[in-house]
């Protein structure tokens, strides 16, 4: 038996129910309870679309059946021991982070909720499996969301979760010691003789005063904040010590009980509201929202694409130049839920490079996955650095340097060898446009990406600077037109922007027509460095970038976002609305309805 099955065999659930394998943990209806609570604030919080969908996989039950679903994957659990595992997730104190090889192992008792809901909100919305998978995965999801905010469920300090931590009775008549998960739990809520109504209506009505950010529906996020409510909060009690749980009975004091009976009631509450967002974005399509930030942690310098049924974002890590020896993915279906893939490259895999590994291109081509990137940051053709290529089968990585040494290793025509970007020509050639220090240079790749096929005059590197060009380029076209983007300004600062220009071939002349992203003091400043996706089912433009979140000066947090791009009737690109809501739910390919998905283009 692993660690975190035996962790959990004794207390599963928010405010769930005890396990009949434990004898000493009787059954308590509080635990029913608690789930019922975030049941009933998700159904009142659904939109009717949502509901509607619900309703039909739940055999037309409507609340009851959904609020009875509430506890359905914990009386399951003994049967079922292959999702023991998915009610939680451990995150050892002080551990303020995911690390999915550390926190969500695989195991023969499942991997963690977060992997669990990743691949529940697929199931429940995939038209291809039969009707009981799909209800089964959204009583799974009812109950999970519910799981995950139990401060508990989302942290450890090698007790298993608290289980470990003797307490005095909470009241004399209790006769009996208990432990600190039961106590959050169970133990504190006893104390009150609410009815599960009248909790749930009180809680509901109080999200007009205290609103509920979703967070853009990302559940690792939700995870890390119901962890930090662990390391403030469940473990404030003051013989704590990290990593120990200790020998000692302790006694929770009335300032310590009165923080946790309203964390309790604020975890129920935001569950509550974060079940009824998350079941409406996968139900209606007019409700699910990205929302800006679209993933956690400091990134940069995106790039989108689309491979395998999924889009992808390729990103800088923002850290200082020595720590940046690596890059992420993240993946996704629909816009909305984000998968993130650690480390798809490292400087371990690139011999050359050293530091300030910076934005990642990407191509596919005859089944591998070229992995452009900046390594280094040189400042002049004495030193080792430049543009790289790794590439791999998979969009996920790991990634390979593919070459040995640096694509260009040199300044041409005054740029920087920074900030690469891979453009494919509708006429099936690619190019190669990069630059910094205010240079922009083109070059025709080889088939094989080994080098560069020279223009017809003999050069091998052209330079395209419009004016204002600082770096972060980027091209597309439509409508036979191809539009060559870049950021100016500077990246430190609120200033940065994104600006255009259009010609008639990849090689120009670009004539400047204007800035179309930039800051807006009431969301976000220094909005730049970006990346353009046409949606390959809906036809929708998005743009992809970072900025910095208000009140900001570290110039490395940044975080990257997403938001509509839209034209006007002459083809011209209107000005960017920056957003804390980003886009709709936009699904690759069929989503439940069933409809079909065109091929990528």
């Amino acid at each position: 038996m692993t660690m975190k099955t035996a962790r959990h065999l004794a207390g599963c659930g928010l405010l769930a129910l005890a396990v009949a394998a434990l004898p000493d943990r009787p059954l308590n209806a509080w635990g029913v309870s608690g789930h019922r609570v975030v049941a009933r604030i998700a159904w009142e919080r659904m939109t009717p679309a949502a509901r509607s969908r619900a309703n039909d996989l739940l055999e037309l039950g409507g609340a009851d059946a959904f609020i009875a679903a509430a506890t359905w994957a914990d009386e399951v659990r003994s049967a079922r021991p292959e999702t023991y595992n998915w009610h939680f997730v451990d995150i050892r104190v002080p551990f303020d982070t995911y690390a999915p090889a550390r926190d969500c192992p695989p195991t023969d008792r499942g991997d963690c909720v977060i992997a669990a809901l990743t691949r529940l909100r697929t199931a429940v919305v995939d038209a291809a499996r039969p009707a009981a998978e799909r209800t089964e995965a959204l009583k799974f999801i009812i109950h999970f969301v519910g799981d995950l905010h139990q401060p508990l469920h989302s942290s450890d300090n090698n007790d298993r979760g608290g289980n470990d931590v003797r307490v005095l009775p909470l009241r004399a008549e209790d006769g009996r010691n208990t432990n600190l998960h039961a106590v959050w739990d169970t133990g504190l809520i006893n104390l009150s003789t609410e009815t599960e109504l009248a909790r749930a209506g009180r809680l509901l009505a109080g999200v007009q005063a205290r609103p509920v950010d979703v967070l853009g529906l990302n559940v690792e996020r939700w995870v890390l904040e119901s962890n930090r409510v662990a390391r403030e909060a469940v473990y404030a009690y003051p013989s704590f010590k990290v990593g120990a749980p200790g020998a000692d009975l302790i006694a929770l004091d009335e300032a310590y009980r009165t923080t946790a009976v309203a964390a309790i009631d604020r975890q129920l509450q935001v569950a509550g509201v974060r079940l009824g967002a998350l079941v409406s974005s996968l139900f209606d399509s007019q409700a699910a929202r990205s929302g800006n930030p679209v993933f956690e942690g400091r990134y940069a310098d995106p790039e989108v694409r689309v491979f395998e049924n999924q889009y992808w974002i390729y990103p800088t890590y923002s850290a200082p130049y020595g720590e940046q020896t690596f890059l992420d993915a993240f993946s996704s279906t629909d816009l909305v839920t984000w998968t993130k893939h650690p480390h798809i490259l490292d400087i371990a895999n690139v011999k050359w490079a050293t530091r300030a590994v910076w934005a990642p291109s990407i191509v596919e081509r005859d089944g591998w996955y070229y992995l452009f990137f900046s390594a280094n940051d040189i400042q002049s053709d004495r030193e080792v650095g430049g543009l790289g290529i790794a590439r791999s089968r998979r969009p996920e990585g790991p990634f390979a340097d593919y070459l040995g040494k640096p694509l260009v290793g040199k300044f041409e025509n005054g740029a920087q060898p920074i900030d690469p970007f891979v453009f494919k020509d509708p006429d099936g050639s690619f190019y190669l446009i990069y630059g910094g220090w205010r240079h922009c240079n083109i070059a025709k790749l080889k088939p094989d990406f080994t080098g560069f096929v020279p223009f017809p005059d003999g050069s091998t590197f052209k330079e395209i600077t419009p004016d204002g060009y600082v770096e972060g380029s980027f091209m597309f076209v439509k409508d036979g037109r191809y539009y060559f983007m870049w950021s100016e300004g500077g990246w430190t600062g609120p200033n940065y922007a994104v600006a255009y220009a259009v010609a008639e071939s990849p090689l120009g002349p670009f004539k400047r027509v204007g800035k179309v992203l930039q800051q807006d003091p009431s969301v976000a400043t220094g909005a730049g460095h970006h990346s353009i996706l046409q949606a390959p089912r809906s036809g929708n433009w998005y743009i992809v970038y970072h900025r910095r979140p208000l009140g900001q000066t570290d110039r490395n947090n940044r975080v990257v976002c997403i938001d509509e791009l839209r034209f006007d009737k002459d083809g011209a690109i209107l000005p960017v609305v920056i957003t804390k809501e980003g886009v709709a739910r936009d699904p690759v390919k069929a989503d439940f309805t069933g409809r079909y998905a065109p091929g990528l283009r």
